[in-house]
């Protein structure tokens, strides 16, 4: 693949531009050792150079300022070349010697080959250590170098609110951080007028809008998003002097893209636009700036232009991801352009822009939204960072682009990073790893996929949501509902289940048909499943979580125990299943107060329980998941619902568990071998609390659980009576699903007396 996109990019007379995107997603990245510098010089350097950008439209480093970064890599690079002489003289030399050791026993040695083997004397090394020490030595200067870099890295968000975001490591490779700089323009340029458009970004993937409009705000999250997926294919279809210009809106802009660049300045996260005139502009005499006729014809080009006329596939691509049912439709506002994006000729700004080159450090940005109170605990971190690339023919194509972007957030990801790049052929051949991403509709376009490279990320800080499963959604179906969740990177910080009555519903944004469904009537008590969930990006994430699920209810066919609760009708919509709403402080009393709450352990007599079933011939038993990370348990949990019977009566989720609670869960006895580090485990994790029932359910659960282990975070209750004193330590009466219903029945069966 890599060769057939070198060979692609030779037929052509220029080099083509390639689009660097890089995704918060699960991956992992490599290092190895290279050789020291002097990294107080470096420093020393760094601070002396002062002068301003200039663009940089060539492969020559003598025409733009060098930053911090590029002195470092430029250095390393001399330095290669200075280990490569060395190793060829290495080489050389042994394999001189590797000759002479081979020549036959009594031939005479000239002067110059008997002076590649005299001994050593007066404690010099031979070449051999020599070179046996280089890898050594590499090792702990490059270590040196990390650890002197690493000083430096961030560990506050921009702001200094909240700590940096999971995963941001220093942004060094030796193998990917020792080639030349990549051109952030094209050759082609020349002395053509060109112009510096800006798209403000609130977090990655979601426009901000300019100013205050009156008559019409921009409120919808999921509208903030569509705007940028569109924006960003419609830009890249510009891309080139030659564009493919099939529409009107395409045909009448004013430019075309030579740059685009998403990074985080000291005024926030944009998306960056190097467009060039297509036409040659006369100067008048009371323009004061030669640019100025191009900057008038695209400033009226934006007010005039709305994202309906731009976006001329948007017909086409609704009806191909109409396809799904559960794909929200993508409408559009009566906004032009110019709400949007803003037009600046300045110099030096282009040049900042363009010029500098990568950082070795990411930026956390600060997003809207809350965190909720409660004790934090430590879980697996899952977040990783994998890196795309498209090719011309690939990103060119708007439906295609748009179609990538949209998949991208419907798979939970974030784009903390977006440039067009101009690599040469040497730098396609260090992208390994690659592979096709993108094959739907009969069409293959190639997206190559690495780790090797890392530009201008920006991370977000975390917040909370609410997720509100509605009582269509029956307690078989929530093992799969948390274990989607997790597969999407939300971490569990609570649940539980209760009543929301109609008074509270305007606190969750509940529209009237939603109400109706998820809240408690006269004639019908409802019950609706609450989860905390947190998420870098939460805001974003959280409107297209509904559609997420049902599509993963779709998958593994549990409609049909939807379909069989309530109308037909209303199951399709995922609005009607699922309801997000992000934290606030007022939501906390009603909604979270009591999610971490369990009985006094002082009030429980241990020795003289019974459980408050009726449980006729079934068993209980307490399957407890606890660690870092609950996949496997979740997996396990679903099976046993929904292949093998068994009846879920409940659900806790404690972010650690405290002495006695892990006492009665663990299975070993105080004194024996494994029954401290159990303990230490148990305590030091979260843990969900499933009760469940079935008629022989001991001999069931024993059959499936030997598959997993409490290396896990897999227990189970050993015998029924140790199952009810663990629901006893865990649960109020009135948290099990079983005894609410019972409630329920009773209470209505004396309403109709």
């Amino acid at each position: 693949m890599g060769n057939a996109l070198e060979e692609n990019m030779l037929e052509e007379k220029h080099i083509s531009p390639t689009v660097f995107i890089d995704l918060r997603c699960q991956n992992q990245t490599c290092s190895t050792p290279i050789r020291s510098l002097d990294l107080c010089s470096f420093h020393k350097e760094a601070k002396e150079v002062n002068k301003p950008y200039e663009i940089n439209t060539g492969s020559q480093t003598n025409c733009w300022k060098e930053t911090g970064k590029s002195m470092l890599l430029r250095k390393i690079r001399e330095n290669n070349e200075i280990n490569k002489c060395i190793n060829k003289e290495a080489v050389g030399v042994a394999t001189n010697k590797c000759n002479l050791e081979n020549q036959p026993k009594g031939r005479h040695l000239s002067c110059s080959e008997s002076e590649h083997i005299k001994p050593k004397t007066g404690g010099q090394k031979s070449n051999q250590d020599i070179v046996s020490e280089k890898p050594r030595d590499h090792f702990n200067h490059y270590q040196t170098i990390v650890k002197e870099l690493e000083k430096c890295r961030p560990t506050k968000s921009v702001g200094q609110k909240q700590p940096a975001a999971e995963k941001t490591d220093l942004l060094y490779d030796i193998e990917a951080s020792s080639l030349e700089p990549v051109r952030t323009l094209p050759t082609d340029i020349g002395n053509a007028a060109h112009m510096l458009l800006i798209v403000n970004l609130s977090s990655p993937g979601m426009v901000t809008e300019r100013g205050q409009r009156k008559r019409q705000k921009l409120d919808s999250t999921l509208t903030k998003s569509h705007i940028y997926n569109i924006l960003v294919a419609w830009f890249l279809s510009l891309v080139g002097s030659n564009p493919n210009c099939i529409d009107e809106a395409n045909a009448t802009a004013p430019f075309w893209v030579a740059g685009l660049q998403q990074l985080w300045s000291e005024n926030g996260l944009a998306l960056h636009v190097f467009v060039v005139a297509k036409h040659t502009y006369t100067q008048r005499k009371k323009d004061s700036d030669i640019y100025a006729p191009f900057f008038n014809h695209i400033n009226t080009f934006l007010s005039e232009t709305s994202l309906s006329t731009i976006a001329y596939w948007l017909p086409q691509f609704n009806v191909f991801m109409g396809e799904d049912t559960n794909n929200p439709t993508v409408c559009l506002p009566s906004y032009h352009l110019s709400s949007f994006i803003t037009a600046t000729s300045n110099k030096k700004v282009i040049s900042r822009i363009f010029s500098v080159s990568p950082g070795f450090y990411w930026h956390t940005l600060e997003t809207s939204g809350h965190e909720c109170k409660g004790r934090e605990t430590t879980q697996e971190l899952h977040t990783e960072v994998s890196v795309a690339l498209g090719c011309k023919n690939f990103f060119q194509l708007p439906l295609v682009m748009h179609y990538t972007v949209q998949t991208l957030l419907d798979s939970g990801l974030d784009i903390c990073g977006l440039r067009l790049l101009y690599p040469s052929p040497d730098h396609l051949a260090h992208s390994i790893g690659c592979k096709s991403i993108l094959d739907k509709g009969g069409d293959t376009h190639e997206v190559l996929v690495t780790s090797d490279y890392t530009f201008f990320l920006c991370a977000t800080t975390k917040a909370d949501i609410l997720l509100v499963v509605s009582p269509l959604i029956p307690p078989s179906c929530y093992a799969k509902v948390l274990s989607t969740c997790k597969h999407r990177g939300f971490i569990l910080r609570g649940l539980q289940r209760i009543e929301i009555h109609n008074d509270r519903a305007s606190l969750l944004g509940f529209t009237s048909q939603q109400a109706k469904t998820f809240c408690t009537s006269a004639s019908q008590n409802c019950y609706c499943l609450v989860l905390i969930l947190k998420k870098e990006n939460a805001q974003l994430h959280s409107m297209t979580l509904p559609a997420a699920l049902m599509k993963e209810f779709k998958t593994h066919n549990l409609l049909t125990c939807l379909l069989a609760t309530r109308d037909v009708v209303q199951t399709v919509d995922p609005s009607l299943c699922f309801h997000t709403a992000s934290y606030s402080n007022n939501l906390y009393h009603t909604f979270a107060r009591l999610a971490w709450a369990f009985p006094d352990p002082s009030t429980v007599v241990l020795s003289n329980l019974k459980c408050p079933l009726d449980l006729e011939m079934d068993e209980l038993v307490v399957l407890t998941l606890c660690g870092q990370d609950m996949s496997q348990g979740l997996d396990l949990l679903h099976r046993a619902i929904t292949q093998h019977g068994f009846k879920l009566l409940g659900l806790k989720w404690l972010p650690v568990l405290t002495r006695l609670q892990a006492q009665e869960v663990s299975p070993y006895e105080v004194g024996e071998k494994c029954s401290h580090s159990a303990l230490v485990t148990l305590m030091s994790a979260p843990a969900l609390v499933c009760p469940l029932r079935q008629n022989d359910a001991l001999t069931t659960l024993r059959k499936l659980v030997p598959n997993y282990s409490t290396k896990v975070g897999v227990w189970m209750s050993p015998t029924p009576q140790v199952a009810t004193r663990q629901m006893a330590l865990f649960f109020f009466e009135q948290e099990l699903f079983a005894c609410a219903e019972q409630r329920d029945n009773k209470s209505q069966g004396n309403s109709e007396g």
